[in-house]
């Protein structure tokens, strides 16, 4: 922001005024407002994404077909996360305590993700492939359902895990950068 200042300056004895442009300190005070817009600009962002996968139908194919429920208590964490990030973008004060939460969240999230992936495979693999009869197709269409679902938790914990990881990664971003005073 552009401040006009007038400096009266000695040239050859004489006083002059001269008016320069010179810039103003940043206000202190409009610094939060800066972090909460921008938090609130990635919220509405991740809003409007998450609409188009529930409108597109691929976040229930996501979340119902998670038998194990991780990718609910990710996305749980995301959200709980999310608030505590967007109550220290707009209330500065004590905004270190809550990146440390934002950067265990984001940590964590991905972890769970790779840990429905394992979960995943464990019960894919797990699947009671001796008892196969390539005759039987009553068997055979347990078995596929069996080793789809578990692959539906394994890939779908991995998606929410990421997406959620990042979508955390953007808000501590915004919140360390209210800390440092950028």
């Amino acid at each position: 922001m552009l401040d006009i200042k007038t400096i009266e300056a000695q040239d050859e004895g004489q006083i002059s005024a001269r008016t320069i442009f010179a810039r103003r300190p940043f206000d202190e005070g409009l610094r939060p407002m800066k972090a909460f817009m921008s938090w609130w600009l990635a919220v509405l962002a991740i809003a409007a994404a998450a609409f188009y996968a529930f409108a597109t139908g691929a976040a229930q194919h996501v979340f119902m077909g998670d038998i194990t429920r991780i990718t609910w208590v990710t996305a749980a964490l995301a959200l709980v996360a999310t608030v505590v990030l967007g109550r220290a973008a707009y209330h500065p004060g004590g905004a270190e305590r809550s990146l440390e939460i934002g950067l265990f969240a984001e940590d964590a999230c991905m972890r769970l993700g790779m840990f429905g992936t394992v979960v995943g495979c464990l019960i894919m693999f797990g699947a009671d492939i001796s008892s196969f009869d390539a005759g039987d197709a009553s068997k055979t269409a347990a078995l596929i359902q069996k080793i789809s679902s578990s692959f539906g938790t394994a890939i779908g914990t991995t998606a929410v895990g990421i997406a959620s990881s990042l979508c955390i990664k953007l808000q501590n971003a915004i919140v360390q950068h209210a800390i440092d005073g950028d």
